[in-house]
């Protein structure tokens, strides 16, 4: 073989490999891709004319809807939840630094000092805040209050769990560990309708963490959620005498429980699964029917790549097939199609699940 046909059999076995990787890395990424992502971009914790200080960063970790807004939550300041217009999160397919519409103080005796989840039950926000990196009650509480969207107010604000609900907590992850518990993170929060009672409904709270410490050879990072029935009564949220560790499963290695949302139109409970290594960050979307759920049964992939490079920590439905993510990235500065994210604002994507 003359030394011409020999390079010009070196580029065609080149060039074949490199369209057989390019045609397997389409392919791989269209296997994993399950949604179709409408609109994106990143909130602002800050209205347009406030100056955030150094300090002052937005790491978002829960969303919820109520009404025509979507409740978001600050987990490095827990004195106040924002408050965000669904038509301005639509207004353009990709947009930066939305600001909030409103704010929501949480004055004393309410105030926590981290906010991990959010849940809309009834006419009631519900919030809960929990241990990080420590075990004091004070980083651990469960409030409610009532959004008027008319007067765009809040009200009846009481707490819905004291001291107890560590206790029991503390029992039901103890019994179903070799070791016992000290220390636990509720990450997610749910409220799903009873599968025995038509009149009944269900509070899930999802454990990220439980174990000896916050430490990461010190716990478990697997899916384990905790329900309680919930009732409207004399004007209060009470919560039921009936807890029990509902669900536990195992997920793959360091992705942990961010966020819980029920779809009742499709009867599904849908997660986020958050992943971070250092600044290294990935999500998924996955989704159980209730049935399946209260028997213990694996989760289905719903999404493993929208949220490529970013933490999604907050879930919300707003309808029509659609869901608002959030992330919390931390204070890094993660990559976004124009440019990379300052401290002070998350990314957001509204998407819609491609049927399988």
């Amino acid at each position: 073989m003359t030394k011409n046909k020999t390079v010009l059999l070196k580029y065609i076995i080149i060039f074949f490999v490199i369209i057989m990787s390019i045609l397997f890395i389409k392919e791989n990424i269209k296997t994993k891709t399950q949604s179709h992502i409408t609109h994106s971009g990143t909130v602002s914790c800050f209205n347009a004319n406030e100056k955030p200080t150094e300090k002052m960063t937005c790491e978002l970790s829960s969303a919820s809807r109520i009404g025509n807004y979507v409740i978001l939550a600050n987990d490095k300041d827990g004195d106040q939840l924002l408050m965000y217009d669904i038509g301005s999160l639509k207004q353009k397919p990709y947009q930066r630094k939305v600001n909030p519409s409103l704010k929501i103080p949480l004055a004393k005796p309410f105030f926590v000092k981290k906010i991990e989840t959010t849940s809309v039950f009834e006419n009631w926000v519900l919030t809960f805040s929990s241990y990080d990196r420590t075990t004091e009650l004070a980083y651990t509480k469960a409030i409610a209050f009532k959004f008027n969207e008319i007067t765009k107010k809040a009200s009846d604000f009481h707490e819905i769990a004291d001291a107890k609900l560590h206790a029991i907590l503390k029992k039901l992850l103890s019994n179903a560990s070799k070791d016992p518990v000290e220390y636990f993170k509720i990450e997610a929060s749910a409220i799903v309708p009873s599968q025995t009672s038509a009149n009944e409904q269900i509070l899930l709270l999802g454990i990220r963490e439980a174990g000896k410490s916050y430490k990461e050879d010190e716990n478990e990072s697997s899916t384990k959620i905790v329900a309680v029935s919930i009732t409207e009564k004399n004007g209060r949220v009470e919560l039921g005498d009936d807890w029990k560790l509902l669900y536990t499963r195992e997920h793959a290695k360091d992705f942990g429980l961010s966020s819980l949302e029920y779809n009742k139109e499709d009867k599904h409970l849908y997660a986020l699964l958050a992943y971070e290594k250092g600044t290294n960050y990935t999500g998924k979307l996955i989704k159980i029917s209730l049935t399946d759920l209260f028997q213990n049964k694996p989760f289905t992939s719903v999404d493993e790549v929208s949220f490529h490079n970013h933490k999604p920590e907050g879930l919300t439905y707003l309808g029509d097939n659609s869901y608002f993510i959030i992330s919390d990235d931390d204070r890094t500065e993660t990559p976004l199609p124009d440019g990379k994210r300052d401290i002070t604002e998350s990314a957001f994507w509204i998407i819609k699940p491609v049927a399988k």
